[in-house]
């Protein structure tokens, strides 16, 4: 008898268990969809507006490319404050304080606007600095640094909307913050049609009409995401009053993660001048892969976000062993993924960029890349899905150090040692951002294997 109850006992945990998995399951992709769905929008319209620069001027398309790489290097600190937010939120709910969840957005909003502010002035007037630093060929460095300029006045927006993004999301509710990237999106390429070509009674403006576009587009979106926190979510946006021990647990986690995307900032300024020395064709032809990198890439963001804020609920929970089992699964989905998408991106790579770009100069050099892509994407997606669980469980020190061992030697380093030294040119900087993934990638597994991360909640039991 004793043995068949015991019996009874396992079939009827296997079954709990079973159930559980599929709830998990279910609330990962109740968050999946719309945070996919929102940066597959976001993908497609920013290919639009490159093929209409590119239609009318490839300088253009080059100018954007570069203005974007150079905006992205600092802009990606406002991300610091975001990252927090959605962590320490999620930790909050999941150990059931809702009270204190509530109080973190306003502290949030107070350091990224600041910060917004702080890179707009950086941003327009030391553009001309910023692009000479990154070699920026002559041909288009007046196109650069009217869109720099003009892009700058919406950072301080942008700030305010990556905080109130995060909390949409640590909350469970990202499918709003999708709906208005959606409105906002289709905003700014209509207002590019409009402007750069000078349709109906709009001036042709070409480059300043898309940087026109954008920061409409922006200000939109953050003016709405503020009102719908508001209605919906219910939280205090804006306040004067500075919570030095909220601020500071933002902090803590933000800390490392400044730190991590300051270093990122200063090796990929290396890399930008490495690829600036390179010539027009091959800088036009890194444009076009990224282009289209950004659809795979889609995968890995929204399967790494989904999962972070699981995580964070489970950390906050102190259920360890489900966030380590659903991060091993969420690796390994997004893995077989990105493995499909890009062998049929080499299977199908020359007509489709022969759709893209009809300059055959372009196409060869693409092609010759794809292969390495391979190795790219296997490394990119497990840091996505790894570290971002790791940051949600308050293990923030490990990637900061990894990253800083990994970007200086490996991408820094191999892009000007594969490029310049061996002379492999474009070739030569993507191999080494696939190495300088790949190594983290494998990296970052294994620590998650070894559950150090276990020991970094922020919320004590």
């Amino acid at each position: 008898m004793e043995m068949v109850w015991r019996l009874l006992q396992m079939e009827t945990q296997a079954m709990q268990n079973k159930k559980q998995d599929k709830t998990i399951f279910k609330k990962l992709i109740k968050l999946f969809i719309p945070i996919f769905l929102e940066l597959l929008l976001i993908n497609l319209l920013s290919s639009v507006d490159t093929l209409m620069l590119s239609n009318y001027n490839k300088l253009c398309v080059n100018a954007v490319g570069t203005a974007q790489s150079t905006i992205s290097l600092l802009t990606s600190l406002i991300v610091i404050c975001s990252n927090g937010v959605a962590i320490l939120v999620g930790q909050f709910l999941g150990a059931k304080k809702d009270k204190e969840a509530k109080d973190v957005l306003a502290q949030g909003v107070i350091f990224n606007l600041l910060l917004g502010i702080l890179l707009f002035l950086i941003f327009f007037f030391l553009s001309d600095y910023l692009l000479k630093l990154v070699n920026t060929s002559d041909t288009f460095f007046e196109y650069a640094k009217t869109y720099i300029r003009i892009y700058a006045i919406a950072l301080p927006f942008q700030a305010i909307t990556h905080v109130v993004g995060a909390d949409f999301r640590a909350h469970g509710k990202p499918i709003y913050l999708t709906i208005i990237s959606i409105i906002s999106n289709f905003i700014n390429v209509g207002l590019n049609y409009l402007l750069i070509y000078g349709i109906w009674i709009f001036p042709e403006l070409g480059i300043k009409g898309a940087a026109i576009s954008t920061v409409v587009s922006l200000i939109f979106k953050t003016i709405s995401i503020v009102i719908l926190e508001i209605i919906i979510i219910k939280d205090k946006v804006f306040t004067f009053k500075v919570d030095k021990n909220i601020l500071g647990s933002i902090l803590k986690i933000g800390g490392p993660s400044a730190l991590e995307n300051i270093s990122y900032t200063l090796f990929s300024f290396v890399l930008l001048a490495a690829l600036n020395l390179l010539t027009d064709v091959e800088i036009g032809s890194r444009v076009f892969i990224n282009m289209v990198l950004g659809y795979t890439l889609i995968f890995s963001s929204s399967l790494g976000n989904s999962n972070s804020i699981l995580v964070a609920y489970y950390v906050g929970a102190h259920e360890y062993e489900k966030a380590k089992k659903l991060t091993l699964r969420v690796c390994l989905v997004g893995l077989g993924i990105m493995v499909s998408l890009i062998s049929l991106l080499n299977i199908f790579g020359r007509p489709l960029f022969t759709l893209i770009t009809n300059d055959k100069t372009y196409v060869d050099i693409i092609v010759k890349i794809l292969p390495l892509l391979f190795i790219l994407e296997i490394g990119r997606c497990t840091n996505i899905v790894i570290i971002s669980a790791q940051k949600s469980a308050g293990d923030v020190i490990f990637p900061l150090v990894l990253g800083l061992l990994s970007m200086s030697i490996i991408m820094a380093g191999g892009s000007w040692l594969f490029s310049k030294t061996f002379e492999l040119g474009l070739l030569g900087i993507i191999l080494a951002q696939s190495l300088d993934e790949f190594v983290r990638g494998i990296v970052s597994f294994i620590r998650w294997l070894s559950n150090g991360w276990m020991k970094h909640s922020l919320i004590e039991e």
